[in-house]
């Protein structure tokens, strides 16, 4: 069997590497925040505040992802500032880390109600405070995903796949073939969760292709083609305004999905590298998924020969080290295909209907 340790692709999804977790440091003593910035410093991004006045007020101006805070201060207290915070809607949601030097105590002040917040004794132990923010940022993306946005993005996957796939079982095969894919690259676990609500929105873009192109039961004419190697650009530039980091993953799935490996893909012609790890995971789900499940122009192919044309395109289209995890796990693929198969006679019990 096929070895693939994640030391040796060195690489993350490509919202991860963009964008450190933010977390704002409170205190009002200045030498206890230089030694909590220095134990931070290359994993995140830090801001300070050195009072629960003015911590407010740069919450005010940006959102952390975390907030570190004492609890003793001059003014507003660690816990005036919590209770200031789950009052606003655009705040409740943020992680608080307590450091106190009576971690007994405040954990019977704080209600027990409250699954986002943790505690940290003083004197500081570096490990520690890495291990509980790392914690408590992971649980918080994960009740995130899970939010009633990850519904509505299964909801309009669905929509988008009814002209070509009535049950709307794409989305949900690529969805798991990705995080499949993703966790044998070696992937972290929040990052498989992230590529799987994000990927079935790979297609958003052809929303600007008429109909009669994307249901086209012949070969595609040059003027079909410009339709078609435009809508990456377009599903790019519908998901890239939005905030949220799975619309943002989406967009640069959407954008890449089609480049190629060798660098003739579309719409940028990107090659090896320099396409993103996640357009490089779904290109290559999204193709076997494809050639598997029936199209208007074509029947489905056999699952061998859809894997005989992967193997050939190795180096090609694909990333040469992305196809043998991708053979490896194929038992996993196949049991998803059967699980979510394509329901064909969806159209004529509807009409029965």
């Amino acid at each position: 069997m096929n070895t693939y340790p994640h030391e040796q692709l060195n690489e993350s999804l490509s919202i991860t590497k963009k964008q450190q977790p933010r977390i704002l440091i409170v205190d009002d003593e200045p030498a206890n925040i230089q030694v909590l910035r220095g134990i931070l410093s290359g994993t995140y991004q830090t801001l300070f505040a050195k009072s629960g006045e003015q911590a407010i007020e740069l919450i005010n101006n940006q959102l952390p992802d975390l907030i570190l805070m004492d609890v003793i201060m001059p003014g507003m207290s660690g816990y005036d500032v919590l209770e200031a915070l789950r009052l606003r809607k655009d705040t409740t949601h943020i992680p608080i880390i307590f450091i106190t030097s009576m971690p007994e105590e405040a954990h019977q002040v704080v209600t027990s109600n409250e699954d986002n917040i943790d505690f940290i004794s003083k004197p500081v132990d570096p490990s520690q405070l890495i291990k509980h923010t790392d914690a408590l940022l992971s649980k918080t993306r994960k009740s995130d995903l899970n939010r009633p946005s990850k519904e509505l993005v299964h909801c309009l996957c669905h929509a988008l796949q009814y002209k070509e796939d009535k049950s709307g079982n794409h989305a949900k095969r690529l969805s798991h073939y990705v995080s499949i894919i993703g966790k044998a690259v070696g992937l972290s676990e929040e990052e498989c969760e992230l590529l799987s609500v994000a990927a079935p929105l790979h297609d958003i873009g052809k929303v600007s292709v008429p109909d009669q192109v994307l249901l086209k039961q012949s070969n595609l004419s040059d003027k079909d083609w410009r339709f078609i190697k435009r809508y990456p650009t377009t599903g790019y530039q519908i998901l890239s305004q939005q905030e949220s980091p799975v619309l943002q993953l989406a967009a640069v799935i959407a954008l890449t999905h089609h480049e190629k490996w060798n660098g003739t893909g579309y719409p940028k012609g990107l090659k090896g590298k320099d396409i993103p790890l996640e357009g490089r995971i779904v290109a290559l789900a999204n193709v076997f998924d494809a050639l598997t499940t029936s199209r208007p122009h074509r029947p489905a192919w056999s699952v061998d020969k859809a894997l005989n044309l992967i193997v050939s395109e190795s180096g090609e289209h694909f990333d040469p080290r992305i196809v043998p995890l991708f053979l490896d796990h194929i038992e996993e693929i196949l049991a998803i295909q059967e699980q979510w198969p394509v329901e064909t006679d969806l159209l004529s019990n509807d009409a029965a209907s």
